[in-house]
């Protein structure tokens, strides 16, 4: 029952977070057609997000400006999504939380097999949802398109 309470809850955050963000900020977005960080930024520009690429190996993604780190990008961001290596989450994680307030995300985004107990931990200190092992993209039409849920 308890668990039952926390995946309605999780979920409605979950909602709450897609239905109220515009800007997403993807870390570790690839050029490469046959990445799923490029099929999950395509899906969500197509369902009305403005896609912030990071990835310090390109230039652009979908003619859009990529930047080498967040902390390069001088505009409130909604939520930053984690498309990296499990082992590298922290410090990037760490390095959004630690902007200035004006700048600090509303919500951080793991995907799919990522978990990170300390990026948890930093989020919560800093009271910035944190939204672990799920895709956002699944989520998105779990929620909004499936019509299961509708």
């Amino acid at each position: 029952m308890n668990t039952q309470n926390e995946n309605s809850q999780e979920l409605e955050l979950i909602r709450d977070l897609l239905l109220k963000s515009r800007k997403i900020c993807i870390v570790g977005l690839s050029d490469k057609l046959d990445r799923p960080s490029f099929h999950v930024a395509k899906y969500l520009q197509e369902n009305g997000y403005e896609i912030i690429p990071i990835n310090p190996n390109i230039e652009s993604w979908n003619n859009i400006k990529a930047y080498r780190s967040i902390k390069e990008v001088t505009k409130k961001i909604d939520i930053v999504d984690y498309f990296i290596r499990p082992e590298n989450v922290f410090s990037l994680v760490q390095e959004a939380l630690n902007l200035p307030s004006q700048f600090l995300p509303r919500a951080i985004w793991l995907q799919e097999g990522i978990t990170c107990d300390k990026c948890k931990d930093l989020a919560d200190q800093k009271k910035v949802p944190i939204v672990m092992d799920k895709c956002i993209m699944k989520m998105h039409y779990k929620i909004f398109k499936d019509s299961n849920n509708a």
